[in-house]
């Protein structure tokens, strides 16, 4: 997506740091959620890809996703009609309400080049949103004739 002698940086930036300047620790800096442990030294560690420049990609991770769910099912038998039962049923989604979390702005996404990033570092692993839902409970009751 560069060209090597071009200097209009239409491509995202190469990570040219250590790895230690990404860790990655989700926190509460400056009102906003984190996702860089330092995002001073994450922001240096990336960079143009000028010409003849080398660099790695696709080197972050983002947030781990965490969700479980679960059902209970009891059925019951009709004392009429040996056919015919009544089924009662729980389910839950993100039974643990586990904080998902989407992912971050960082140098290098698809969606936004490296060089808005870079003239904003303010906005540099700052997550805006969460991924998947909120606990959510159902209940059922179902009559088999």
């Amino acid at each position: 997506n560069t060209f090597p002698i071009n200097f209009t940086q239409d491509a995202p930036a190469v990570f040219i740091g250590p790895s230690s300047a990404i860790k990655q620790r989700i926190h509460v800096e400056n009102g906003q959620l984190q996702f860089f442990d330092n995002p001073a030294a994450a922001l240096k560690a990336f960079a143009f890809p000028f010409g003849g420049a080398t660099g790695q990609r696709n080197n972050l991770r983002g947030p781990s996703f965490s969700n479980t769910d679960m059902a209970v099912i009891k059925n019951f038998k009709m004392p009429w009609s040996e056919s015919q039962r009544l089924q009662f049923r729980v389910e839950a989604f993100n039974v643990f309400n586990h904080p998902n979390f989407f992912v971050p702005n960082v140098v290098g996404d698809a969606t936004s080049p490296a060089y808005n990033i870079l003239l904003a570092p303010g906005s540099l692993g700052v997550i805006n949103a969460t991924a998947g839902e909120a606990r959510q409970l159902q209940f059922a009751l179902r009559f088999d004739f």
